[in-house]
């Protein structure tokens, strides 16, 4: 080993034994404490602001913690060395244990109206099962990374300036309850149960996820039976491709960035503004006080959370304003290359699309057909060959052997 290697082996040894016993507080509600050093572990509990934990060692973004008698991971941006300061104005759709309104808290309230709302329409919850199981092993996983750092020059923390507009953004409890009911909804068009697919999915998925800062976050990825080319991501991070645009993606680097491009969607909030207005309206609504786990149909607040559903459902589904796209393009092209994919197979999935789809051909809930991606293709190639490194790495064989 050169003697350069053994130097930087010895100093994050030495890093890790320094924070050791270190005591810690999570600064965020809904932390997830997993089983192992990736999103991709099974969960052991969830953390709230406040608690204090004792730091055992650190790998990669990922810190092994002792809470209670339990021992596990969470993400090294969960946690601060300094006390938090208590504050009465809630924030981040942060509606854990501290903020009670009177005996019911407001994250129960929306877990309540999510089950109910899903349960109500049988087409919904027909789909639940595909919905809550996680098709990443995580050795199988952790292999196929590997394999892309060995065979590339993938490396997470590149292009950090061209990510400097990018939001500090986190899933609350309450993104993931209503983003599982926008999910529900476009579940119901019909999603495909090929394990196979579904387990190749979300490990690109994941990679990909992995060079986000957002890496921490268990996003998941379905395949929506319509052979129509879109893809929708909902606040939750559940993110739907359909079979056409798969049909029409040649290899992995395009998924890649095509994942990309979505998980940016979720990461930058887009179109989910009025979400935000209408979260502070609820959280001020004195309701919650006599709210019951079970929510009551002519309940104001439970009809409040059906309306912010609905909404969100039509702008997870409909064409977003194209400023939104050509940022996500650009995030998805570089989360693709800090994995070791070639950037530009962003341009040839676009191009591609442009030839397959007609401008007489119409699905107003896709912004992956010929109108939408016109000026995209420009856009994103100008951007690549200014700012980003190409390469060879398409792994289409791998792609292929899943999707023939």
């Amino acid at each position: 080993m050169k003697r350069s290697n053994i130097t930087i082996l010895i100093c994050l040894l030495m890093i890790g034994v320094l924070f050791a016993g270190e005591i810690k507080t999570v600064i965020r509600n809904n932390i997830h404490f997993r089983k192992g050093p990736g999103s991709y572990y099974p969960i052991i509990s969830v953390l709230s602001k406040g608690q204090n934990v004792e730091v055992l060692s650190s790998k990669n973004r990922w810190v092994n913690i002792q809470q209670g008698s339990e021992t596990g991971w969470v993400s090294d941006n969960a946690l601060s060395v300094k006390p938090i300061k208590e504050s009465s104005i809630p924030t981040d759709f942060d509606f854990g244990e501290k903020e009670q309104i009177s005996s019911v808290s407001a994250g129960g309230a929306i877990k309540g109206f999510a089950q109910k709302y899903i349960a109500s329409n049988a087409s919904y919850s027909k789909y639940m099962d595909v919905l809550s199981k996680t098709y990443v092993d995580a050795g199988e996983y952790e292999r196929l990374r590997d394999d892309m750092y060995k065979s590339s020059k993938a490396n997470r923390k590149r292009y950090k300036k061209l990510l400097k507009h990018t939001k500090n953004f986190h899933i609350s409890n309450f993104l993931e309850n209503i983003g599982l009911a926008v999910a529900a909804q476009i579940a119901s068009q019909g999603l495909s149960t090929d394990k196979k697919q579904l387990t190749y999915l979300n490990t690109i998925g994941t990679l990909i996820l992995e060079q986000t800062d957002l890496h921490y976050y268990p996003m998941k990825f379905f395949i929506v039976n319509d052979d129509r080319p879109a893809a929708y991501a909902t606040p939750n991070g559940m993110i739907f491709v359909t079979k056409g645009l798969l049909d029409i993606t040649a290899d992995e680097a395009e998924l890649a960035c095509l994942l990309g491009h979505e998980i940016s969607h979720v990461i930058c909030q887009h179109g989910y503004e009025e979400l935000q207005k209408r979260s502070t309206m609820i959280k001020a609504d004195d309701a919650f006080s006599d709210m019951d786990n079970e929510i009551n149909e002519e309940d104001p607040v439970a009809n409040e959370l059906e309306t912010i559903s609905l909404q969100i459902y039509e702008n997870a589904t409909a064409p977003r304003q194209l400023g939104y796209e050509y940022e996500a393009d650009k995030m998805g092209a570089i989360f693709a290359c800090r994995a070791g994919y070639d950037p530009y197979a962003l341009v040839k999935l676009l191009s591609r699309i442009k030839q397959s789809t007609t401008m007489d051909y119409e699905n107003f809930e896709s912004n992956w057909e010929t109108y939408y991606i016109k000026d995209r293709i420009k856009r994103v190639s100008h951007f690549i060959n200014k700012n980003l490194e190409r390469n060879n790495i398409k792994k289409r064989q791998r792609f292929q052997s899943v999707f023939n």
